[in-house]
């Protein structure tokens, strides 16, 4: 089952392809820029179901601010600039999927909101917390979202921890 947080992972990963690409090629700014607001909106879902609110129709927006306000709700605080670019950030996708009815971003701005949506990765990794402690030192576990990139092929027969069925 696919989570808010591995859809705005795929689109983090698409976000930082689209800007390298952008900054030789101003065609791929649209793209980078919906594919930035998509990944914090995603992001910022996945924290507000984190704190246990259920995404539903208040929720189901696309607006950058209102999720913001809501995971302060949830007493989690959104780092400042993201506060502040929240409006810009939305209208990248408004205007990548409405022509003419938001502002593009430029690569810089394209930039510091992934920067933002790495700020917030952290956040809710600290938060969830998930990752068994004996999977963290074993030479064969890798992290990508929460599940692996590389499947566990070792682990301590010892360990009071069970290999998490996302992992197999």
């Amino acid at each position: 089952m696919t989570t808010w947080f591995d859809n705005a992972q795929a689109d983090y990963h698409c976000a930082s392809l689209l800007c390298g690409a952008a900054e030789k090629n101003s065609v791929y700014l649209a793209g980078a820029g919906r594919a930035t607001q998509q990944a914090i909106e995603k992001l910022l879902k996945a924290i507000i179901q984190q704190k246990g609110q259920v995404i539903a129709r208040k929720l189901a927006t696309n607006d950058i601010s209102v999720l913001v306000k809501e995971c302060a709700k949830q007493g989690v605080e959104a780092p400042e600039i993201l506060k502040q670019m929240s409006k810009q950030i939305t209208d990248w996708y408004i205007e990548a999927t409405y022509p003419g009815l938001g502002k593009y971003g430029n690569v810089e701005q394209i930039t510091v909101a992934i920067k933002m949506y790495e700020q917030l990765q952290e956040m809710f990794l600290e938060m969830i917390n998930k990752t068994p402690e004996c999977l963290v030192h074993c030479p064969y576990y890798t992290s990508s979202v929460w599940g692996c990139s590389l499947k566990v092929t070792r682990h301590d027969k010892d360990c009071k921890y069970p290999i998490p069925k996302e992992c197999c």
